[in-house]
């Protein structure tokens, strides 16, 4: 997600008038104290105090709180997933919380997806699966479509079909001006240019339009889990694979603490293949063996089970990694 500067700093004496914005919207607005008032954020250490918190459900909604803000002197930030571990999408004065601006509309002739920018991961794989298709999407379920795509994007369908913003054809934006535009091939293609890599800053993008590419209903996937003492040998491992890796297959290696506090080391990895191609994909980090079960019930590295949808599988390997 992006975020815009106020053209004017918050003061001490300013006080905060909401009730024409709570009247105007149809979406919420919330001051501290208030039911529904919420900063949570995938890391604690992420989030400030904001004065208002507003929560759109539909583009009017931002144009209207972009103007507010600028009218009361309040810096403004977006948040998305709330998946950052950065202070970019909070802010002490205006937080425009986009977690209802989640709706998907396909075009499936066009093989083309008009996607909310609040729309996280499991949103889009689910519904998208159903016309066949798929978006680059994170590899993370509560990762948002919009401030994953407007930071590049990158995910396991990147080897195949490249970054999340390479893929990104159309937005509508909300300037700071509180002015809504297409940016597109035909219109203000230099915003469009400017959303494909410059990241932040250039409006709140309220949609994307994505190009979508053909899908097979499951994946085969994994979640090895190693002993500390292993770390040499998985990245050796890693970086004899990559060479020789397909374009449809991916990796993520990540250290963190098990449940009893103990560090392990974590791959993920998809292979938008057959299980029989994807058994062969991920052979040299299966014959290191000794990898061990976090929890039985919702990890299997052996993935007995191994044709998952991708959000469901990598959800569970999080939750039960207390990610």
């Amino acid at each position: 997600m992006t975020s815009a500067a106020s053209p004017r700093s918050v003061t001490s004496d300013v006080k905060l008038q909401s009730t024409d914005l709570r009247s105007s919207i149809k979406g919420s607005v919330c001051e501290p104290g208030d039911q529904g008032y919420d900063l949570h954020k995938w890391s604690p250490y992420s989030t400030k105090p904001s004065k208002i918190v507003v929560t759109p459900e539909e583009t009017e909604d931002i144009s209207k709180a972009i103007k507010f803000a600028r009218s009361h002197g309040f810096p403004l930030a977006v948040v998305g997933g709330g998946h950052s571990t950065s202070t970019a999408s909070a802010t002490e004065g205006l937080l425009i919380n986009m977690s209802k601006m989640n709706k998907i509309r396909v075009d499936q002739e066009n093989q083309i997806g008009y996607i909310q920018a609040g729309a996280q991961t499991r949103d889009v794989e689910v519904e998208l699966i159903k016309y066949g298709l798929a978006a680059c999407v994170g590899s993370c379920s509560q990762l948002s479509v919009g401030g994953y795509t407007l930071m590049g994007g990158y995910g396991y369908s990147t080897g195949t079909y490249g970054l999340a913003a390479d893929n990104l054809i159309s937005g509508t934006v909300v300037l700071a001006t509180g002015e809504i535009v297409q940016a597109s091939g035909s219109e203000n293609p230099d915003l469009l240019w400017g959303l494909r890599g410059g990241g932040s800053n250039f409006g709140v993008v309220a949609e994307l339009g994505v190009k979508l590419h053909p899908q097979r209903p499951d994946v085969y996937s994994i979640s090895y889990v190693y002993l500390p003492s292993q770390l040499p040998a998985v990245v050796d491992a890693m970086n004899e694979w990559l060479p020789v890796r397909k374009d449809n297959a991916g990796i993520i290696l990540f250290i963190t603490l098990s449940p009893d506090g103990n560090p392990c080391i974590v791959v993920n990895g998809i292979s938008n293949s057959t299980q029989e191609e994807g058994e062969a994909t991920y052979k040299r980090l299966a014959d290191l063996g000794q990898f061990f079960l976090i929890s039985p019930s919702t990890i299997d590295p052996f993935m007995s089970a191994p044709f998952t949808p991708l959000a469901a599988k990598f959800r569970t390997a999080k939750l039960a990694l207390n990610m």
